[in-house]
């Protein structure tokens, strides 16, 4: 396997030269060396994985104890893709920020690989463009005030010592014991969690967890094998989107997915998403056919009767949600 740099790209390809025992460990070497030498994109795939509502949604279950299970569904959030313009013509933007359909209810996720002093300067600012922008264009309709849940996911190796809250550095006055401005934003800190406890949570934000808590080249190959081997053993299909998200910067697309038909190949339970995925794979090789296409609507047309999301089925068929509602429409 060699380092190879083109227009700025750094990826790997095969080193015919080098046998590997097993694509495990193959995406085990790719990976670790990558992260550890170019010391970049971990941040990059935090923020696609909180992209995808199911990662996001296990992320609140597991690691932030609010009660909203039966508000947190794919069908009943939507990503709030925002660049906010503020009254001094900046351009500021969160890294995520989700909203609950047709509710004024507003999630912000901001993860930081160093500590921010001004964290809840910087929360507050966004909380207030979100409610700026929802009072001038939402509020004629429902009347209400934006409920926003703003949370910081600290991935340095320090603690977050730093106060979650507004009001705790606003200048003082003598007879004025109350603060009026509070702005308290969630942490949830990496520094919390022992590799153990991040290995039972077991989605892909705790996996991403454990490789940026991982020092060294060994350690990250160890704890790529083995999520690799758990994923096969319990989901196929969480097996490949782990591999996709960590070889993303590493392979071109074409290769990341024959990596993945190698290791579904060896075990783990099928799926009718896995046999997709190999479709999608054939697809994009050789070609459309009309017959091909018409065998993808049929699989598409299972999916809804199966009652699977519009978005999980766009997700893993590269169709628009248009186009899965005119297939829905035409049943």
């Amino acid at each position: 396997m060699q380092l190879k740099q083109e227009n700025d790209e750094v990826y790997y390809e095969n080193n015919t030269e080098k046998n590997f025992n097993s694509y495990e460990s193959y995406v085990a070497e790719a990976s670790a060396k990558y992260f550890i030498t170019e010391n970049k994109g971990h941040d990059k795939l935090f923020k696609e994985a909180l992209k995808n509502k199911e990662d996001f949604i296990e992320f609140i279950k597991k690691f932030v104890s609010l009660n909203l299970e039966n508000e947190l569904t794919e069908n009943n959030i939507e990503i709030y893709d925002r660049k906010f313009i503020t009254s001094s013509f900046s351009e500021i933007e969160s890294d995520i920020i989700y909203k609950i359909k047709n509710k004024s209810v507003y999630f912000i996720i901001e993860q930081q690989s160093t500590i921010d002093k001004n964290m809840a300067y910087r929360m507050f600012e966004y909380m207030t463009e979100i409610i700026r922008e929802h009072m001038q264009y939402d509020n004629e309709k429902n009347k209400k005030y934006a409920n926003i849940i703003p949370i910081v996911i600290n991935t340095s190796s320090k603690k977050w010592n730093v106060s979650q809250k507004y009001s705790s550095n606003v200048e003082k006055i003598e007879g004025l014991n109350k603060n009026y401005i509070e702005a308290e934003y969630i942490v949830v800190d990496i520094n919390n969690y022992s590799q153990e406890e991040l290995y039972e949570k077991n989605t892909m934000i705790a996996y991403l967890m454990m490789l940026e808590k991982s020092k060294t080249k060994e350690e990250y190959e160890e704890i790529i094998e083995r999520m690799i081997n758990k994923l096969k053993k319990e989901n196929i299909n969480e097996m490949a989107r782990f591999v996709r998200y960590i070889l993303s910067y590493v392979l071109e697309e074409e290769k990341v997915e024959k990596i993945i038909e190698e290791l579904s190949k060896k075990g783990g339970k099928s799926s009718m998403p896995t046999a997709l995925e190999r479709f999608m794979l054939q697809e994009r090789q050789e070609g459309k056919t009309e017959g091909r296409k018409e065998t993808l609507m049929s699989i598409v047309r299972n999916m809804l009767k199966d009652n699977m999301s519009m978005d999980k089925i766009s997700k893993l068929t590269g169709l628009s949600e248009k186009e899965i509602e005119k297939l829905q429409t035409n049943e």
